[in-house]
């Protein structure tokens, strides 16, 4: 998630090794929703605090990192990322060709898209 966020707060594109396939969050309305709402200031600041405050086993630190996932909605921007990509790779799945000599299944790969589908860890 906190990939997402990061990807809400970069506005050229520059750190594209935390931002999500571009597939998933171009037509993200929530994504794209609360990138438009936030001024550069407030962008300038919540990275600040997530680059202050993220990864640090410190109750106080934690709490900030969750009061900014929250501003951001960043379950509801995930929630539909993780949607668009499952819709996607149903897709593909449904195009693995079965058969003799082939040695595909496509009900490995589903039984393996829904095991991480909508998991809780």
């Amino acid at each position: 998630m906190i990939n997402t966020a990061l990807a809400v707060l970069d506005t050229t594109g520059a750190s594209a090794s935390v931002t999500p396939p571009s597939y998933a969050l171009e037509n993200n309305v929530a994504f794209n929703k609360v990138r438009e709402t936030l001024s550069a200031t407030r962008k300038a600041e919540i990275r600040t605090i997530l680059d202050e405050n993220y990864g640090r086993k410190d109750g106080e630190k934690e709490a900030r990192v969750k009061e900014v996932l929250k501003e951001l909605d960043i379950a509801a921007i995930y929630n539909e990322y993780e949607e668009g990509v499952y819709v996607k790779l149903k897709g593909e799945i449904e195009k693995v060709q079965e058969g003799p000599g082939l040695g595909l299944r496509r009900d490995v790969f589903t039984k393996f898209l829904n095991k991480i589908y909508k998991r809780q860890k």
